[in-house]
């Protein structure tokens, strides 16, 4: 079975792909949700043991633009590091305050 995402397309009326199809495709084997409120995709997957990464995107030109992440890595001693980051004023950017900052909810 072939899964593939498509869009409809008003002025034709037929479901297209496009470049957006192509890069949603990356996420055909993830837990992914859409939020129509929010206009928001959020990706949520593993990194190892640790608790569960996401990733939230939007839509803008046609294109996934990643909005904020927070991606658990395992590191020694069965401890996993966090990595938040977040778009401000139209540039990602990692936060201080949680980078480096570990989890002891390591799954088993």
């Amino acid at each position: 079975m072939s899964e593939r995402f498509w869009l409809f397309d008003p002025r034709s009326g037929r479901f297209i792909t496009n470049a957006l199809t192509a890069e949603l495709q990356q996420f055909v084997r993830l837990d992914f949700k859409l939020d129509p409120q929010k206009k928001q995709i959020r990706v949520s997957f593993f990194v190892g043991p640790c608790l569960s990464s996401f990733e939230i995107y939007r839509i803008q030109n046609g294109h996934l633009l990643l909005m904020a992440s927070e991606i658990y890595e395992p590191k020694e001693l069965g401890r996993c590091i966090v990595e938040k980051r977040k778009r401000i004023n139209g540039t990602l950017k990692a936060d201080p305050g949680k980078r480096g900052a570990t989890s002891g909810d390591v799954l088993a």
